[in-house]
């Protein structure tokens, strides 16, 4: 069998026998059968430290900093990989913090932000309200006006549970804001459904206008389409109704879709999904099902009945054999990895069997297709671990990031560009000075970059050879240790005359995904007393 060349590899520092070493390894590597692959991707830790953290955002056109929310009440800047010292926003002498998972909630920045500075929050306050709130960005960039807080508008939340999520600007330039149904259980004031409380409620308002100028606890417009506008039996701001615990929610920035994530109690866990061309008004049915189930329930006759035609199913349910508590996430539209485009990620607080509980599926037709438990995937590894997931967040560049509650942690995704891996020394007793080979660069099947694996140490001018295959296992070799074995195949290679050899190159496409290739490099070596000597082991990992 002849290999097949590779696009211009090159080789800096070695003869043209040097450059045979990765086409080589590419022919080794489309031996083995292909399979089907995706856009390979990972997580990154971008921030520690954090206080219960539970929300990420940023605002349009801001790629410099990614905002950080914790839970006690802190906005915090995270800069250049840094979480900086100095809050954005400290409002922990304003929030409530309870056992039922009170606090600051979320903030949503104004899409004119950059002209007004304004930003919105929304928090539970000391006097049992669940409370949306305008503030005003200083002279400094980086911190918020304290005295340029306004109320927009309080919700009594009596009982103190499922107070609901983070606020979020829509297409339209109205502000969404879904609300709890305030229970710590079954609802039994039937509140997801009760005509007269804005509380297991969706709302949308128009908070660049003010339709009650008299009243300072309401600095907000109703917008006329508004699907309950001169309803009576309804308050104008309620957008949808019949919602547990709406916890997080956000659009799709492409389509303009309205993914609302809704905590189920007893069974089932729902992603309910409102698109602009709906019909406004929608009733999810709570308490009166959980997700396509019927619920028993306390509401008042009249109450629309399970299954009844003016309720509207989850575009997507679980039940709790496979988590807990849903947590909504995005629709993926970030530049980095252009493959994972429409896809949706969302995340469980419990976890999963595989894992920290990551999960994403496509819409094709109207249904979803392609679901995937990415937790084993998106494990960040080196003694990091995903667990507790409370929130996802997106940048400004539409980078998706996920939150890890209690132990403080921000992760962002990212394309997986593979890793090398050092195997470890030769291992002759008594040697030292050992030649030491590296990698840096992309390891993907494709990558336009490609990688570079480079050797120093080598005794000048030497002849070596590359032993390489797709099984690692550590074998005596002449007293020491060769890593490669059953090995694929081996080439000479001449080192230049610092005895150093560096090789660039790029995998193509159709190299299959999720391999591990290992590779040594020998010679004999006239200065050592062992004569035969080698580099360390590396090895190869294609995302």
């Amino acid at each position: 069998m002849v290999p097949p060349a590779l696009p211009a590899p090159g080789a800096r520092g070695a003869p043209s026998a040097a450059r045979r070493l990765v086409p080589l390894l590419a022919a080794a590597l489309l031996l083995v059968a292909s399979t089907a692959r995706g856009q390979a991707l990972t997580t990154e830790r971008v921030a520690s430290g954090l206080a219960l953290p539970v929300y990420v955002t940023a605002p349009d056109g801001d790629f410099d900093r990614v905002f950080l929310v914790e839970l006690g009440g802190l906005v915090k800047i995270l800069r250049a990989g840094v979480v900086e010292p100095q809050p954005f926003l400290d409002l922990t002498a304003l929030v409530q913090t309870s056992p039922n998972f009170e606090g600051l909630f979320g903030i949503a920045f104004h899409p004119q932000y950059a002209s007004n500075g304004h930003l919105y929050v929304v928090y539970a306050d000391l006097a049992d309200n669940v409370v949306l709130e305008r503030y005003t960005v200083s002279g400094d960039p980086d911190v918020v006006d304290p005295a340029s807080r306004q109320r927009v508008l309080a919700v009594p939340t009596p009982l103190d549970g499922h107070e609901g999520g983070a606020p979020l600007f829509g297409p339209d330039g109205y502000l969404y804001w879904a609300l709890g149904d305030s229970e710590p259980q079954n609802d039994l004031n039937c509140n997801g459904q009760n005509a007269d409380l804005l509380i297991g409620k969706l709302l949308r308002l128009d908070v660049d206008a003010d339709d009650f100028p008299g009243d300072p606890e309401r600095n907000y417009a109703v917008p006329a389409d508004n699907p309950f506008v001169g309803d009576p039996t309804r308050p104008d701001e309620v957008f949808a109704i019949g919602f547990r615990n709406p916890w997080r929610s956000s659009f799709d920035r492409a389509t303009g879709d309205l993914w609302v994530s809704d905590n189920g109690q007893d069974a089932m866990e729902e992603i309910d999904l409102l698109r602009p061309t709906d019909p406004f008004g929608r009733n999810f049915g709570w308490p009166v099902m959980e997700g396509s189930l019927c619920f028993p329930n306390m509401c008042a006759p009249g109450t629309p009945v399970c299954n009844g035609p003016n309720l509207t199913l989850p575009f997507f349910e679980y039940d709790h054999t496979v988590g807990c508590s849903v947590i909504g996430g995005y629709v993926y539209r970030g530049a980095a990895m252009p493959a994972l485009h429409g896809t949706y990620f969302y995340g469980d607080f419990c976890g999963s069997t595989a894992g920290g509980g990551i999960f994403s599926f496509e819409v094709a037709g109207g249904a979803v297709v392609n679901w995937q438990d990415r937790s084993l995937e998106l494990d960040p590894g080196g003694g990091l671990d995903i667990q507790a997931i409370c929130s996802w967040g997106e940048d400004a560049a539409g980078e998706l990031y996920v939150v890890e509650h209690f132990a403080g942690e921000v992760f962002k995704l990212v394309p997986d560009t593979g890793a090398f891996v050092d195997l470890g020394p030769f291992g002759v007793p008594g040697a030292a000075g050992e030649p030491v080979m590296s990698g840096s660069g992309d390891l993907t099947p494709g990558s336009a970059t490609g990688y570079t694996i480079e050797v120093v140490g080598a005794p000048p001018s030497s002849l070596g050879f590359v032993f390489y295959g797709t099984q690692v296992a550590a074998v005596p070799f002449y007293g020491g240790t060769f890593y490669p074995f059953p090995f694929l195949n081996s080439i000479a290679l001449p080192f230049d005359a610092q005895g150093e050899l560096t090789v660039d190159t790029a995998l193509p496409a159709s190299v299959p995904g999720g391999l591990s290739l290992a590779q040594q490099i020998f010679f004999l070596d006239p200065t050592a007393l062992h004569g035969v000597t080698g580099t360390n082991g590396l090895r190869l990992d294609l995302p």
